[in-house]
């Protein structure tokens, strides 16, 4: 219903000359009270303690100049002046260019702030996409979100400045809650806005998006894994727009009134707004109701998010940072309920969510998905606690894929398994996440997984040269060559090439140069993980045909020199593991010792002692019987750290091999 109201008025007014003018003014008639700075400080202490003032020295704000801003910056303002030991402030105002008066007007915004509020400032002007017109597209509310945010995640970033402050206020909460209704977004899409949540819109930016800061690591740590990002506070929140008016006019702080914010045919935000203001809506639609909704759905969400939690604290996971796979042996479905048994259909509605909320958090450790939808992992939920499951119809899986990583029972002994005990029950067995590994087709359709390194001299080390790279690994490379360096995950047909067992046949030369690729790859298990890292590969320039494997970053193994020339004349690159959440566990707990160069030398050192032995026996068996001799050594481990004599018997021609 909401929904074609919205389309009818918006037919209706379609007509309507659509001002763009911009004025500034005072307001009148404020009916409320302005906000006092006990109140807002209140207020801004739930997403900015006191306690962490002395560790930001610098806050940015964003400022439109609009009411809602000004009257943040004043409150910001007149706290600052009050303790010293408030961080600094530094308005942050994005000139637009989507009208002719809109870097005019950022500047006069900036003037207000520096002379009025003595206020640091910066104007940052936004830069459109040609295949986007600022004054005539439908796509503008969407793009212009997205290129506000971003810029004030660069200007944040490059300010040194952590927290960004927003002025969201009560009135836009309520529209939000209305367009995720029209959405159909129930449950946690009618959760609102939080107080403080990471910047959104910013994927891919370093030092913006969940990196930036000093990385987390431990002596067993086989990467650094990245820390920090920018996070956006809204303290406004609980505040009515009236009394942000109220504010800035009690403290003689004028503001910009955007008329197109009041032309309800532009956007749907501005058709609700109007629809709101002008029409008596019934009492389950009126400000309070819907305050009430939102706070209702936020309540039920942060009481499922509390136990999940608490089962993700105390599952045994084991997270392999070089290949971005987890181990981990889920709890019995009770434990979604509090550890109370599960009799009603109620009971595995309440622990189903639950359950998808705790998968959130395990999936996030090595998801290739920026936001991963709790929908889709309900599918997860049931096929690992068929318990669960309330149609009698559907039977779980013990393999299956969601939000691009393949969940499956792993029965196969490791060093990494979580424990040793049986996994007999199929919701007690040991599980086995991994990136969903792509064929070669849909890689080269994935930007993310295909980034091309030109040649370059730059040394320096700036944030916009580290890169998200299958949003599991950040990478930066400095290519030292007249080619193209490609990073890309490794292929089925280069996970073939580089096969242990082809190093039995492939010529001396070869074989010195890829030996530690190789010796690493024949480390990583199950196979199906070598198709989920990513290999930095040389090609020629121009060349879209065949390249050649030079490294494999998370494992460590480089091209050894050939000719004089040494890895490091060719590239330079560091790597990092992403942003993880694993809450007050210590690393140790969860992320497990990988790959080094002594466990590559000894495999190779066994690989070698393979080659030995098939050369030797290749002299003695017929042609049509070495194939079989090649997948014995292959799956052979016995020959492992040793050297070895071979000789023949007689009589039966037996093959007798000893230990030298």
């Amino acid at each position: 219903m909401w929904g074609s109201h919205a389309l009818r008025l918006r037919e209706c007014l379609s007509a309507l000359p659509k001002g763009r003018c911009i004025t500034r003014w005072y307001s009148s008639n404020a009916a409320d009270a302005p906000i006092s700075d006990q109140e807002f400080l209140g207020e801004l202490d739930k997403s900015l303690p006191r306690s962490s003032w002395r560790t930001q020295k610098t806050i940015g704000l964003a400022i439109s100049g609009g009411v809602d801003s000004m009257a943040l910056a004043t409150l910001c303002s007149r706290l600052r002046g009050d303790s010293a030991a408030f961080p600094k402030c530094h308005g942050i105002i994005i000139d637009h260019k989507a009208r002719p008066e809109s870097t005019e007007e950022a500047h006069w915004v900036s003037d207000q702030l520096r002379n009025k509020l003595h206020m640091k400032t910066s104007i940052v002007p936004i830069t459109w996409p040609e295949d986007v017109d600022p004054h005539n597209s439908s796509r503008f509310e969407t793009v212009a979100r997205i290129l506000r945010y971003r810029a004030l995640g660069r200007a944040c970033r490059d300010s040194k400045t952590e927290s960004l402050l927003v002025a969201h206020h009560l009135d836009d909460q309520v529209e939000n809650v209305v367009i995720r209704l029209i959405d159909q977004k129930w449950r946690t899409g009618l959760q609102g806005m939080k107080v403080k949540e990471s910047i959104p819109e910013c994927s891919g930016l370093y030092g913006v998006h969940h990196s930036g800061r000093p990385t987390l690591s431990s002596p067993d740590t086989p990467l650094p894994i990245e820390n920090g990002g920018i996070n956006i506070l809204r303290p406004l929140l609980a505040f009515e727009k009236s009394r942000l008016i109220a504010t800035c006019e009690q403290h003689g702080i004028p503001w910009v009134e955007d008329k197109t914010n009041k032309d309800p045919t532009l956007t749907n935000r501005n058709t609700i707004r109007y629809i709101m203001q002008n029409n008596k809506l019934p009492a389950a639609l009126s400000k309070d109701a819907l305050i009430g909704l939102s706070k209702h759905m936020q309540d039920r969400v942060d009481s499922h998010q509390d136990i999940a939690d608490r089962v993700f604290d105390t599952t045994p996971i084991k997270l392999d940072l070089q290949t971005g796979s987890v181990k981990v042996r889920f709890p019995n479905d009770s434990a979604f309920l509090g550890g109370k048994p599960i009799e009603t259909d109620a009971d595995k509605a309440m622990a189903r969510n639950t359950a998808c909320l705790f998968l959130l958090r395990i999936t996030a450790l090595i998801s290739p998905k920026e936001n991963n939808s709790l929908s889709q992992l309900a599918t997860a939920a049931d096929n690992i606690w068929p318990s669960l499951i309330t149609d009698p119809g559907v039977e779980g899986k013990s393999a299956f894929t969601v939000h691009g990583i393949s969940f499956r029972v792993h029965d196969e002994p490791s060093s990494t398994d979580v424990d040793t005990r049986p996994s007999e029950a199929h919701e007690d067995a040991q599980w086995l996440l991994i990136r969903q590994p792509l064929e070669t087709q849909e890689m080269k359709r994935e930007s993310g997984l295909h980034i091309v390194v030109p040649p370059s001299t730059l040394i320096r080390n700036t944030p916009d040269n580290w890169k998200l790279f299958d949003n599991r690994f950040w990478i930066t490379i400095e290519n030292k060559t007249q080619d193209d360096l490609v990073l890309r995950m490794l292929t089925p047909e280069d996970v073939k090439k580089y096969a242990p067992s082809r190093l039995l046949k492939q010529d001396h030369a070869q074989w010195i140069e890829d030996r530690l690729m190789i010796s690493a790859l024949s480390l990583v298990r199950p196979d199906t993980l070598r198709k989920t890292i990513p290999g930095i590969f040389r090609r020629q320039r121009g060349d879209l045909g065949s390249d050649s494997l030079i490294a494999l970053p998370t494992l460590g193994a480089l091209l050894r020199p050939r000719d004089g020339v040494h890895f490091s004349d060719i590239c330079k690159f560091s790597l990092r593991y992403k942003k993880i959440d694993i809450r007050d566990r210590k690393l140790s707990d969860v992320v497990v010792g990988g790959i080094d160069a002594t466990d590559i030398h000894l495999e190779f050192k066994r690989l070698m002692n393979n080659r030995k032995l098939f050369s030797f026996v290749e002299r003695l068996l017929l042609p049509g019987q070495v194939d079989q001799v090649v997948l014995m050594i292959g799956m052979s481990k016995a020959w492992e750290n040793t050297d070895y004599h071979f000789g023949l018997g007689t009589g039966d021609h037996s093959m007798f091999i000893w230990a030298a």
